[in-house]
């Protein structure tokens, strides 16, 4: 529970004003690793509120992410996006590899918790 805190949650996901956000990031990184959780964040950002001006894809927390995520109109919105984009990245990751077919509906529910 050390490491998972030290590494993942006070570095980043503790300064996220949602909690609903934050768990869900926080799961992502550590099941998906910490760049693909921010890359995903950052394609639900983009994909929650059309109004708003996008942010870089690029996988890289910082000030503009945490600024555009706590910032985010529609937070319950935003959780919806991320889900959506979690579950397009594990499909993917099965297209690429049939073989992890078996995994995906686990992967799947876990987007829900």
């Amino acid at each position: 529970a050390t490491f998972y805190e030290s590494t993942f949650w006070n570095r980043w996901y503790a300064q996220l004003a949602s909690d609903d956000v934050a768990k869900r990031v926080f799961d992502s990184a550590v099941n998906q690793g910490p760049g693909t959780a921010v890359r995903i964040l950052q394609e639900a950002v983009n994909g929650a509120d059309p109004t708003t001006l996008p942010i870089a894809e690029d996988g890289d927390w910082g000030p503009v992410t945490l600024a555009a995520v706590n910032g985010a109109a529609f937070p319950d919105a935003l959780v919806q996006s991320f889900k959506s984009f979690r579950i397009a990245r594990y499909k993917a990751i099965v297209a690429a590899n049939p073989s992890d077919q078996r995994y995906l509906a686990d992967w799947i529910a876990r987007t829900e918790r």
